[in-house]
């Protein structure tokens, strides 16, 4: 599925390239901003890089209050993959559901933290269990699931999947690494292509999901997905 994402992305790039742009940098200066702030608030030098309990305090509460405009991001994206309307309005669309997006982070930080401490191989997979997890918060068909239903979805989905998932990760890591042979000219078609190919792939595998569980909106339960191999 990953190959089917890629080429699409490749062959939709060069039409949809400036509209992802301008949502990425809205969404960088304003992530620029709080960041700014916040670090001013906690007295932080933005030039110093040695990690500090302070800095690790800061830099967790700044993806907090960010994470509501990056999934609104995602939705932007996903909408613009669907041919539905997209408006640079929607990076702003999920900051009602703040409380609820922020309960699914933390756990989600939580729990891929404490599979961490056993060994770096299960925090891994677990973030990779965990990949779909802002792609389902941006979903409005699952609006109404709670944050440990959400984790338990995205893990649910990315049976069998995650081995591929983590693939792409690594070949989109050496793509945007090779870009800098050319002074980071290509990443203007890298970076907007990279964006597409994994909402295409998180948009591919929630529908499935959806189209095996006939699904229009979600159920109470969260059902079963049938696994391929890992």
């Amino acid at each position: 599925m990953t190959e089917q994402a890629n080429q699409w992305a490749k062959g939709h790039v060069n039409g949809n390239k400036w509209n992802v742009w301008k949502a990425l940098l809205i969404v960088g200066v304003i992530n620029a901003v709080i960041e700014g702030t916040i670090y001013a608030i906690f007295h932080i030098n933005i030039n110093v890089t040695e990690p500090s309990t302070t800095k690790t305090v800061a830099d967790f509460i700044i993806s907090i209050i960010t994470a509501p405009i990056a999934i609104g991001l995602i939705t932007y994206i996903v909408n613009l993959i669907k041919g539905k309307g997209f408006e640079l309005e929607q990076l702003f669309s999920k900051f009602g559901q703040f409380i609820r997006i922020a309960i699914t982070i933390i756990l989600e930080r939580i729990i891929v933290y404490l599979f961490t401490l056993l060994l770096i191989i299960p925090g891994i997979i677990r973030v990779c269990a965990y990949f779909l997890t802002n792609y389902i918060l941006a979903d409005p068909d699952f609006d109404d699931l709670s944050s440990t239903q959400i984790l338990d979805l995205s893990k649910r989905i990315m049976e069998g999947h995650k081995s591929e998932y983590f693939g792409m990760v690594i070949l989109w890591f050496i793509k945007i690494i090779l870009g800098i042979l050319t002074l980071g000219i290509i990443w203007i078609w890298w970076i907007p292509e990279m964006q597409l190919a994994f909402a295409k792939y998180a948009t591919d595998l929630i529908d499935g999901y959806k189209s095996q569980n006939g699904m229009n909106a979600p159920k109470a339960e969260v059902q079963e997905v049938q696994p391929t191999e890992d």
